[in-house]
């Protein structure tokens, strides 16, 4: 009798065979695949620390970020977008990525259920609503939204940060009282320059000019917008105490001998009032408070 009866040969012949074991080889290995990628997707584990009522708050502004942190609330955000620089702190936050454009996916990842934004952004807000995130748009327009702004965002972040907003919208009134009851008579006259080339300034009715306003001065361009383009000669003729420029670099150009002659011509460039916000009083954030400082100190020191 043969080592193996028919009953016990094996059926397959040795192509067959083949075939079958390089079968089974491909299935395991699309199956050790197909695992990979949904480990890969699977989102990480929720921080300990969560906002009010279980959220997963995700900010997708950097005015918004600061504000989380400032109410000493922002190691419970679930994110923050690649702009969110400040504070450092924020930097150890998982990242939602860049907004130009935005990864809905890299967002999603995060499992917001609030996220945090400003305007603009339309088509992004509606898909995250869809997904079912509850969009909060938080963008102020003057110094006394700020306040508004804060207690939404404490509002979100536990009973602590709202505790803390409402704390900060205090010192904002008080700062804006004391200012107002210093006010001279004939308050400074200041032209606040966002871009050189074209002339485009920052109006009366902005966010900026708001500021301004708060820390003493009169802003020149009043009634022009929020971003007027002006000419020139409309400065020459406003001639303004003080020039607020966007860097130092443009405050050593203005300054120059070498300036071009209509500027040495205005009173400001003639006294040295000309100063660099260098990103100050531009992020709708708890650093206001300091900025509109600076700038009030700056407006109170006499011409030299």
């Amino acid at each position: 009798m043969s080592p193996l009866s028919p009953a016990t040969r094996c059926p397959l012949s040795p192509p067959a065979l083949r075939g079958a074991l390089l079968s089974a080889l491909l299935s395991a290995l699309l199956s050790a695949l197909l695992s990979a990628l949904l480990s890969a997707c699977t989102p990480p584990a929720p921080p300990a620390d969560e906002g009010a009522g279980g959220r997963r708050v995700v900010s997708l502004a950097p005015s918004l970020t600061e504000w989380a942190f400032a109410l000493g609330a922002g190691a419970r955000l679930a994110g923050r977008s690649d702009a969110c620089d400040h504070p450092p702190e924020a930097r150890a936050l998982p990242s939602a990525g860049g907004l130009f454009p935005a990864d809905v996916e890299q967002i999603l990842r995060l499992r917001p259920t609030d996220v945090l934004m400003i305007d603009g952004h339309a088509p992004l807000k509606a898909q995250l609503a869809r997904l079912g995130a509850r969009v909060h748009t938080l963008q102020p327009r003057a110094l006394r939204d700020l306040a508004g702004v804060a207690e939404a965002v404490g509002a979100l972040l536990g009973d602590d940060a709202a505790a803390a907003a409402r704390a900060w919208g205090a010192r904002l009134h008080a700062l804006d009282a004391r200012l107002a009851a210093a006010r001279p008579p004939r308050p400074p006259r200041l032209f606040i320059e966002v871009w050189p080339r074209p002339l485009t300034a920052a109006g009366a009715e902005s966010y900026l000019g708001d500021l301004a306003r708060a820390a003493g001065a009169e802003v020149v361009t009043r009634g022009l917008g929020e971003w007027p383009q002006v000419s020139l000669e409309q400065l020459l003729a406003w001639d303004p105490d003080a020039l607020l420029v966007a860097s130092r670099a443009r405050v050593d150009e203005l300054l120059s001998p070498a300036a071009p002659a209509p500027w040495r011509a205005l009173r400001a460039v003639r006294a040295g009032r000309v100063w660099a916000r260098e990103g100050r009083l531009e992020r709708p954030g708890p650093r206001a408070l300091d900025d509109i400082e600076w700038l009030a100190a700056l407006l109170r020191a006499p011409t030299p």
